[in-house]
């Protein structure tokens, strides 16, 4: 199959799909027995990171206009670049459409040849100058992106993520006490989710979050009433 000129370049798994239908070793899990070492992680997406692209004129594939020297830093040495802009909102990526051709038996056997990504993001906090950076996406086809949790991960990789702009809009809601919101959606072709990774900043989120116990009370001595 002819490859898709708009897929993300980040890479998938080692070894998989298996091409000759050899077995794969899939990598060993880690899951807890004890309540103490479960691990849990707060999936919301708080930040976009959004960069032009140009397309390579020997490949033909789209790349970023601007690429971070150090993808897994949101300031000014990686992801904070001029030339890639920052969105801090609200968001999500629900689980990727799969895309799947029927084999030519009869045993009703489908093969995944892709997958479809979308993300969701709304900010609103409503400048100017986010406003009209929701208009600028109005006009951009594809763009690359990375984006990060609310528990310090960051996604996208080294190379970013392709993406489409299905939609873009400063939405004005009606009714009392309601917020002028940005909305961007985004969608890309991969048959993999992008890879995830910790970012500079996740010790300093992650310890944000955990509230020190408030020191004990103690009970002042009442005062003894004198006696006569």
């Amino acid at each position: 199959m002819a490859a898709d000129l708009f897929t993300s370049p980040y890479t998938g798994p080692t070894g998989f799909p298996s091409t000759d239908c050899t077995p794969t070793v899939p990598t060993a899990t880690s899951f807890a027995t004890c309540p103490d070492a479960y691990t849990t992680h707060e999936g919301e997406i708080d930040r976009l990171w959004v960069c032009n692209v140009v397309k390579d004129g020997t490949t033909g594939q789209w790349e970023p206009v601007v690429t971070p020297v150090d993808h897994t830093d949101p300031g000014a040495g990686g992801l904070g670049v001029s030339g890639i802009a920052k969105f801090i909102g609200m968001g999500d990526k629900p689980l990727a459409e799969a895309i799947t051709v029927a084999l030519p038996t009869r045993s009703g056997r489908t093969k995944v040849v892709n997958r479809r990504h979308t993300l969701n993001f709304t900010i609103t906090d409503m400048s100017i100058v986010n406003y009209d950076a929701i208009r600028e996406l109005q006009g951009s086809q594809y763009v690359c992106i990375w984006y990060g949790d609310i528990d310090g991960r960051g996604y996208g990789g080294a190379a970013g993520i392709i993406a489409r702009v299905v939609n873009a809009g400063n939405v004005n809601q009606r009714g009392e006490n309601v917020l002028l919101e940005g909305q961007i959606t985004l969608e890309w072709m991969h048959l993999f989710d992008p890879p995830t990774y910790a970012m500079d900043q996740a010790a300093q989120l992650v310890a944000g979050k955990v509230q020190a116990p408030a020191p004990l009370k103690s009970k002042a001595p009442k005062d003894e009433l004198a006696t006569a």
